[in-house]
Order: structure tokens, then C-alpha cells, then sequence
């Protein structure tokens, strides 16, 4: 972040305003280049102190939170400390919520064999033949081989396995026959490291 020059006490109450004005001009335009920094600052488009990012300083630990206050901030990653990750916290607890890495939501068609990516996020979703999928995480997702995989299906008798090896997660689904054909059976994998 940049830093910008501010004059504390301008303008003095005994001093004629004509001799702060220039010190007043770079309070003003300080305070513009502050505000342009994580927001849309004065006469943008419409959307005056609407953020445009949060920058956070690295690993600023906050105090402990009471009631109903809470904050937000980085600090040491878990497993790697030496990235810094997103926190939340509050009266209660403290939850990391940089814990989401990667998201696929994609369908296997049993009768195709096909399988068509829905929404992912950090990843890319690929047939490998019937009733089988891969999942590749983009690269530098993971900051080891230290990962949670949540799985989750439209279809109550549909199993899954699976293997990971870092970056790929290989997937079988065994989707049930329910005389008619395999079924499309949409499947929700959720990859997490903290």
C-alpha cells in the first residue's frame, strides 16, 4: 500500500486558512488516495465507497472479540505458516475461511458414457471412461498433499470412490440401475486445506 503524506491539526485555529490551503489541498488529496486504495473513491461511476478489494496487512491477529462483535483478518497459515490466510472471527470461535480450495460440480451420464462439468472453481473436470471422472486442481492450489475431499450426490444410492494424488483426484462413480439405464447422477466435490 502506498503512503500518503497528511498534515495532523490543519487548519490551526489561530492561522489565517489561506496559509494551511496547501497543507488542507494534500489532507484532501490524501484522503482521496486513501480511499482509492480498497474503495471506489469520489465520483466513480456511481459507486463512491462501494470496496473494490480489503487489503489486509500481513498477519494481524486481532484481540479477542465480545457480544456480537466479530473481524475479519490473515494470519498464519495452519499448515503452511508461512503464507498468510483468512480468518474469521468472533465471541465464539475463530474460523479459518480461506478453507475452500477447490469446487467441482459436474453430472456422469452412466448411458453416455459423458460427463459435463456445471460450475468449478480452481479446477477442471475430465471423462475418463465409463463412469469415471478426473478432477485436476489448477496448479499451486495446494500447499501440500494435506487435503480434505467432501463428496455429495442427487441420488441417494449413488457411491463414489476415489483417489488423490496431488494435483489429480480420479474418480469412479457406481451409479445404480434402476432398470431404465444408468442414471445422470450430479455430483458436488468440495477440496479443503487449512
Amino acid at each position: 500500500m502506498p503512503t500518503f503524506t497528511y498534515f495532523d491539526n490543519i487548519p490551526a485555529g489561530p492561522n489565517n486558512p489561506s496559509v494551511d490551503q496547501p497543507n488542507m489541498q494534500t489532507n484532501t488529496n490524501s484522503t482521496d488516495g486513501i480511499i482509492n486504495v480498497d474503495h471506489y473513491s469520489f465520483e466513480q461511476s456511481n459507486l463512491d465507497g462501494w470496496h473494490k478489494q480489503v487489503t489486509l496487512p500481513a498477519n494481524n491477529v486481532p484481540g479477542a472479540q465480545t457480544g456480537l462483535a466479530s473481524t475479519v483478518y490473515s494470519d498464519v497459515g495452519i499448515s503452511v505458516p508461512t503464507k498468510s490466510q483468512l480468518y474469521f472471527r468472533n465471541s465464539a470461535t475463530i474460523y479459518p475461511l480461506s478453507l475452500c480450495k477447490a469446487y467441482a460440480l459436474f453430472s456422469i451420464n452412466g448411458n453416455g458414457p459423458s460427463v459435463t462439468p456445471i460450475n468449478t472453481y480452481n479446477c477442471s473436470v475430465a471423462l475418463l471412461g465409463t463412469r469415471r471422472a478426473t478432477i485436476t486442481i489448477s496448479a499451486n492450489v495446494f500447499s501440500n498433499d494435506d487435503v480434505g475431499v467432501l463428496m455429495s450426490n442427487n441420488n441417494a444410492r449413488g457411491m463414489a470412490s476415489y483417489t488423490f494424488v496431488n494435483p489429480t483426484l480420479t474418480f469412479t462413480s457406481d451409479l445404480c440401475d434402476t432398470g431404465l439405464g444408468k442414471p445422470v447422477v450430479t455430483w458436488t466435490v468440495l477440496f479443503l486445506q487449512i
